[in-house]
């Protein structure tokens, strides 16, 4: 049976955070504005402690609740890698 030993566990709530480049005004109600890129990233207190303290070479679990779809699907393959 492997080590299942970590250095940290982080708890809490997981999430996508989706980011875009910012615009240089808000839009008018019902008004769409284009952006020049978007940017997927995990998001939520764990999710990011986690990630740091793995760069940092400490051996990290993640507990929390997905929802379905491809934005969890997204959080838990990129959590994995």
């Amino acid at each position: 049976m492997a080590d299942q030993r970590y250095d940290a566990v982080c708890i809490g709530i997981l999430v996508a955070d989706v980011l875009f480049s910012p615009n240089f005004r808000l839009p008018d109600p019902g008004e769409v504005l284009l952006v020049n890129d978007i940017v997927l990233e995990t998001g939520g207190c764990p999710a990011n402690t986690s990630v740091t303290l793995a760069k940092l070479g400490f051996k990290v679990a993640v507990v929390g609740k997905v929802g379905q779809g491809y934005f969890s699907d997204f959080v838990v393959r990129t959590l994995t890698a």
